[in-house]
């Protein structure tokens, strides 16, 4: 199975012909809203550009190099993805999060959805 980071780069690649705002959001739309610097660059989104979109309101900064495309209400598996982009590739949930991701947990009892 490939890994994540290739499948994202294939993507940007296929959709960049339409736009890197499209190949954005294509792998936004793949992450529950969530992209970070580095999927942004695949992308073919210069710095300008990324500060553009955010002085627009179209990235919205949630972590350092972490972004929600287009508004910050995120489901949680999107907050949940931003904090582990966040932290780096090593990152994982752990607790209560990741024992509901996994649905060992119900969902009811984290809040809302």
């Amino acid at each position: 199975m490939r890994d994540a980071t290739a499948i994202r780069g294939d993507i940007c690649g296929e959709v960049r012909s339409r736009g890197k705002d499209s190949a954005a959001a294509e792998v936004a739309g793949q992450q529950h809203g969530v992209v970070d610097l580095d999927d942004l660059r695949r992308c073919g989104w210069s710095r300008d550009q990324i500060a553009y979109a955010r002085k627009l309101g179209r990235l919205v900064l949630l972590y350092p190099r972490v972004y929600a495309v287009g508004h910050s209400a995120l489901c949680r598996e999107g907050r949940w993805l931003a904090a582990v982009k966040a932290i780096g590739s090593d990152a994982r949930l752990s607790h209560s999060a990741a024992t509901a991701h996994c649905g060992i947990r119900p969902r009811s009892t984290l809040g809302p959805k």
